[in-house]
């Protein structure tokens, strides 16, 4: 009987370099981070169920096995499996697990069964499952996060560290997507998100990280409207003061990343100082492009 195991990583991210609508197109730019879910999956030929070998993530992992209960549909693939998920990315922070969770189940599906899926079907499958992040397309990608209208790819981000700080609480994605004040308050702040928008994309086309960060912390700020997080403008001026990129945000999340360079000289100090100011300090990791590893 044949039997293949497929193995795939793939990006967490610190939020969202911006996020808003644009035109009444929802879009987004994800932060990619170098903290990754790992998914592996055993398939065999034949008509059988879809397990777990351990229990899986809060959350994500629930969405990771429908995930890969549409991907087997839709390549047309009649076999029977199990799933397994190791992740560090906590869910209800913003740290992109539930997109990560199922972007490496949908590749470690793929590569037990010899597969291949462009990163344009792989988001397809997981906007199916949920509004999702664009840590399956390699580099950057402007996204329409809820119906995949645009899926814009932009290149890798320049080289940058993010320290990451966790502001408290938890974010239930679904929950917030469901707003029914939400697209009114989008359409708001527009203006900004149109703003920033500009000086990312400016940024990524000319490797210039003070540009892309200028822009992250615009949306950052802007998103305050919809999503109050005391502490941002504080962090915000206390990253200016030690000559940090920018501020990064997740916008239905609790962390906030601060943008360094990337051989995290200051980033030290800058844990030493968010810690003492009694911000939560989650570690220091590198912005990376996206894409399943």
């Amino acid at each position: 009987m044949d039997y293949g195991v497929g193995r795939a990583r793939a990006p967490g991210t610190c939020g969202e370099f911006v996020q808003g609508s644009v035109g009444g197109v929802d879009l987004l730019i994800s932060c990619p981070i170098g903290w990754y879910a790992e998914a592996v999956v055993w398939l065999e030929k034949g008509d059988g169920p879809i397990s777990v070998a351990s229990p899986l993530p809060a959350g994500g992992g629930r969405k990771a096995l429908e995930a890969l209960r549409r991907t087997l549909d839709y390549v047309g693939a009649d076999v029977s499996g199990v799933l397994r998920i190791n992740s560090p990315l906590p869910p209800g922070k913003g740290l992109g697990s539930s997109t990560a969770d199922i972007v490496a189940t949908v590749h470690a599906a793929l590569r037990a069964l010899g597969r291949e899926m462009s990163p344009e079907e792989v988001a397809r499958v997981a906007l199916s499952v949920e509004p999702s992040d664009g840590v399956m397309f390699p580099g950057l990608v402007l996204l329409d996060h809820r119906r995949g209208t645009t899926m814009r790819p932009l290149g890798a981000p320049p080289p940058m560290g993010c320290l990451v700080l966790d502001l408290g609480g938890e974010v239930a994605t679904e929950e917030f997507n469901r707003r029914a004040d939400l697209a009114e308050l989008n359409a708001r702040k527009e203006p900004e998100v149109r703003r920033a928008l500009k000086l990312i994309l400016r940024g990524l086309d000319r490797g210039d990280p003070w540009l892309v960060g200028e822009g992250a912390t615009i949306s950052a700020l802007a998103h305050q409207s919809i999503l109050p997080r005391q502490g941002l403008e504080e962090i915000v001026g206390e990253s200016e003061r030690f000559g940090a990129y920018g501020v990064v945000a997740a916008h239905s999340g609790t962390v906030v990343g601060v943008l360094l360079p990337p051989d995290g000289a200051t980033a030290k100090h800058g844990g030493e100082v968010f810690a003492a100011k009694g911000f939560r300090v989650l570690g220091w990791v590198q912005v990376v492009p996206g894409g399943a590893r």
